[in-house]
């Protein structure tokens, strides 16, 4: 199972005695968009990666040890505690979340207010916009849509 806490993405093999066992750790400067597939849950502090995590459906826990400072200093757009997920302010509290969401993969699925977060944050987005796009260009292109110009189909080249 693969586990972003922070700026690095770990393989996951268990929480014994509250360490974990590291398989992989990307650098700081990795595009971790392109290692979310890779991950069952999300573990992160207040990073907007989490909103991105979401659309996948999958769990995310939020570690905020700093939780009323953060409020009193920087505020936030969005109440955390409204947010998808777990939300965490002790280390015991994050591994107990861990392990709970790992213990049944699969097992977490959003509440009716974890769908109507999302549905305010994202709208009706369904994951097919590649596909969106892919029928607009060709429904686009068809050549009744191009005014005044014959199309014709592309010469085969005989070897």
């Amino acid at each position: 199972r693969a586990v972003h806490m922070h700026c690095a993405v770990f393989l996951w093999h268990g929480v014994r005695d509250h360490a974990l066992q590291v398989g992989l750790v990307l650098p700081a400067d990795a595009d971790l968009h392109a290692y979310l597939g890779l991950c069952d849950v999300l573990i992160t502090d207040y990073s907007s990666v989490a909103l991105d995590f979401l659309l996948m459906r999958r769990p995310v826990v939020y570690f905020m040890p700093d939780l009323e400072h953060y409020a009193a200093t920087r505020g936030f757009a969005v109440d955390p505690m409204s947010l998808p997920g777990r939300v965490t302010i002790t280390p015991d509290s994050l591994l107990e979340s861990i392990e709970a969401v790992l213990e049944v993969p699969g097992s977490w699925t959003p509440t009716r207010s974890d769908d109507i977060f999302m549905q305010q944050m994202w709208g009706s987005y369904d994951g097919h916009a590649a596909r969106m796009i892919v029928d607009s260009l060709e429904a686009t292109l068809q050549p009744e849509h191009v005014s005044g110009v014959s199309v014709a189909p592309p010469a085969r080249r005989v070897s």
